[in-house]
């Protein structure tokens, strides 16, 4: 009984211990397809803009995210191995545990066969019978036999069974250490790849540091261009502070708005942060950039009424959208096909992301404003 309850007790720990373990790596293996994702389409947007032989600032903006993201990968590269090496571990641990198990049941499995070799020899189980002075007695050795017979076909049943959990085991074990061994190439190519990133990275500050005159006048360029957007959005919220807005459920659609595009990685966040080249330079945000690939459509990432389409100088047309007391603008846009006033549906088309020459080629800006307060959209929309 207690040796049936040791096996029972190996098993289940053993198929435990792998369940944990699959739900463990079934959760790392989400986040990296994720980050994977996302490295593939930087790439595509590194070769996108390498085309037209022209590096940009949004370059090394993507390099960084990239880098981020390389980083990021080759963490969850690292907790695979850990959580692949603790499975090794653990299954190592129960294979030793089967194996002695197999051992002491082997041996009194033998002594029980050699027994009953020695008693077979000595009498037959009819002589053993007639042997008794009574039915009773009689009775009482036919239940003993029968019991022992049974116990001897149980260690037998239990001894197969334990072998073949055994090679179980053993096979569990080889794959795991073929994984183990496929994961370490995989951490070292990641790496390699890191830092030929970071090389690139470093060859176009050195390009562009060469630059600051330039670089500081862009920047001017760029907060007229954001001051400009900021009056047209200002206007709209006092053009409307005295009316009553139609009900919208916006407020309630934190972390659940889709994209305003399909594809793309953001390369500027919300607020104030460094400037990608220049030191002790800081770029106030207002929304974020989102770098997408040349002839992206821009679409409506909740449904409202369209305030105001507006050009703006560095960000090209601009289109604003109401949504009761919320509003969400989508700027650097050509080809926009919507007009002041227009209801327009989630998911709606509005544009096209600018494609040609400068910096902002194919980025979106993307802002969000509950009345006069800015929002981070990065806390709105699904990540």
């Amino acid at each position: 009984m207690i040796r049936k309850l040791l096996y029972i007790l190996i098993i289940y720990f053993a198929y435990f211990a792998a369940d944990v373990f699959a739900q463990d790596l079934n959760v790392l293996k989400q986040k990296k397809e994720k980050i994977e994702n996302q490295i593939k389409l930087t790439n595509k947007l590194l070769n996108q803009t390498s085309k037209k032989k022209r590096n940009t600032i949004n370059d090394i903006k993507l390099l960084n995210k990239q880098i981020s993201n390389r980083n990021k990968l080759i963490n969850i590269y690292k907790q695979e191995e850990v959580k692949l090496n603790d499975s090794i571990v653990q299954l190592n641990n129960v294979i030793d545990d089967l194996t002695a198990n197999i051992e002491s049941v082997k041996k009194e499995y033998e002594k029980l066969i050699l027994s009953a070799y020695k008693r077979k020899l000595q009498y037959n189980e009819l002589n053993f019978f007639l042997s008794s002075e009574s039915f009773n007695e009689a009775y009482r050795k036919f239940i003993v036999l029968n019991e022992y017979n049974k116990y001897r076909r149980k260690q037998g049943e239990i001894l197969i069974a334990s072998k073949n959990e055994l090679q179980h085991k053993k096979n569990d074990l080889n794959e795991l250490l073929q994984k183990n061994e496929k994961l370490i190439a995989s951490l070292q190519d990641e790496k390699i790849k890191l830092q030929n990133e970071i090389y690139k990275k470093n060859k176009y500050l050195n390009q562009f540091r060469k630059q600051e005159s330039k670089l500081k006048r862009d920047i001017k360029k760029y907060n007229k261009s954001l001051a400009v957007l900021s009056d047209k959005i200002n206007d709209v919220i006092m053009a409307h502070r005295n009316k009553t807005y139609a009900s919208s459920d916006f407020g309630k659609m934190t972390g659940k708005l889709n994209w305003p595009v399909s594809k793309g990685i953001i390369i500027s966040k919300f607020g104030i942060h460094n400037h990608p080249v220049l030191k002790n330079i800081k770029i106030k945000n207002n929304g974020i950039d989102i770098k997408v690939l040349s002839g992206s459509d821009v679409n409506t990432v909740f449904g409202g009424v369209v305030s105001r389409v507006v050009v703006i100088p560095g960000y090209n047309k601009a289109v604003i959208i109401r949504h009761g007391k919320y509003l969400t603008v989508y700027a650097n846009l050509k080809d926009v096909v919507v007009k002041s006033g227009e209801k327009v549906k989630s998911g709606q088309k509005i544009g096209v992301v600018y494609s040609g020459d400068g910096e902002n080629s194919n980025v979106l800006h993307f802002e969000i404003w509950e009345e006069t307060k800015k929002q981070n959209p990065e806390k709105w929309l699904i990540l």
